[in-house]
């Protein structure tokens, strides 16, 4: 997919605007229009994508993987339209189909994955890996919410929950048939047979890890890497025989602490840096009982607990802004 006039964009927008909205220019809004335009950049990066890959395969050519809790990527629209050269072309495409391009870039949301500096610095390797042509993949947890969006009030910071999903998900290339299982908690067993041990968990939680693609573009350059973002969903939506009972707020307790793990980044980005930094000098017995802990601890705010009982009873939630420091 090539597109390199101001036509050739207005065709793909207005394409992307119908098919993907039930919208034409003329009733879409910048929101609609932010969207459909990260949709025509991903279709672009997406085939360079599949290009990439199977250069990389055929080359037989040494990969980087960069796991982090924290990927600050930010505004994408302006970088990738950038990168890939076309950013004049969006611009004046936008201008002529009566949106103001500024206005376009600016209704994006920063893609604040984590709550940190090292986030951004981890964004920044990825950036100069796919410039220099190098073939690298970003691991990271797919949140929901951001670091937080930033209100004053009478003078004062107020942190409110940031939601960079609903524009922020053009980017996103879901993958549900890469789903893998994550176990979490329980105990460990273990015995010998046959002179080897073996190490058998029993009575964990089980999560599903959904993976989520967002194609990083390089400038000057048709090379493309991914940033694979897992998202957390429960294997069981609802515990059938524990609704039946009443127990409203048990029936759906793991499915409620699934999501958590992609609810919070804040919360979500400590307790697993402590349970490394915590268990990776204990046995395993012991560092199994602190992952279970700082998991249940994700669980344990406010937030999640007020939100689950105002979804059952359809009140509206009271929250309280959670924030902490990396």
């Amino acid at each position: 997919m090539t597109i390199d006039s101001v036509k050739k964009m207005k065709d793909a927008l207005c394409e992307k605007l119908k098919v993907s909205f039930g919208s034409t220019v003329e009733e879409a809004n910048d929101a609609q229009m932010m969207r459909a335009s990260a949709l025509v950049l991903r279709d672009v990066m997406a085939e360079r994508s599949v290009d990439t890959m199977r250069e990389t395969r055929e080359e037989h050519r040494r990969q980087v993987h960069y796991l982090s809790m924290e990927f600050l990527m930010g505004r994408s629209l302006m970088k990738n339209a950038f990168n890939l050269g076309v950013g004049e072309i969006l611009t004046e495409a936008l201008d002529e189909l009566g949106f103001r391009a500024a206005d376009i870039f600016e209704s994006e949301p920063d893609a604040g994955l984590g709550n940190g500096g090292l986030g951004r610095l981890a964004a920044c390797y990825l950036d100069s890996m796919t410039t220099l042509d190098i073939p690298a993949a970003g691991y990271s947890i797919c949140y929901e919410l951001g670091i937080f969006r930033q209100r004053i009030v009478d003078g004062q910071q107020v942190e409110l929950p940031d939601n960079w999903k609903d524009l922020g998900g053009a980017w996103l290339l879901p993958k549900p048939q890469e789903t893998e299982t994550v176990r979490f908690g329980g105990t460990v067993r273990q015995f010998w047979d046959d002179g080897r041990l073996h190490v058998v968990p029993e009575g964990e939680t089980e999560v599903l890890a959904i993976p989520c693609d967002m194609e990083i573009a390089g400038y000057g350059t048709k090379h493309v890497n991914t940033l694979r973002l897992w998202d957390a969903k429960s294997p069981v939506p609802l515990d059938m025989s524990l609704f039946s009972q009443g127990e409203y707020l048990r029936a759906q307790e793991q499915h409620a602490m699934a999501e958590t793990i992609a609810k919070n980044a804040p919360i979500a980005v400590r307790n697993c840096k402590k349970a490394i930094n915590d268990g990776i000098s204990l046995p395993i017995e012991k560092a199994v009982e602190v992952e279970e802990k700082l998991f249940g601890d994700c669980f344990e705010t406010h937030d999640q607990q007020e939100g689950m009982a105002c979804f059952l009873s359809r009140e509206k939630p009271k929250p309280k802004a959670v924030f902490t420091n990396n």
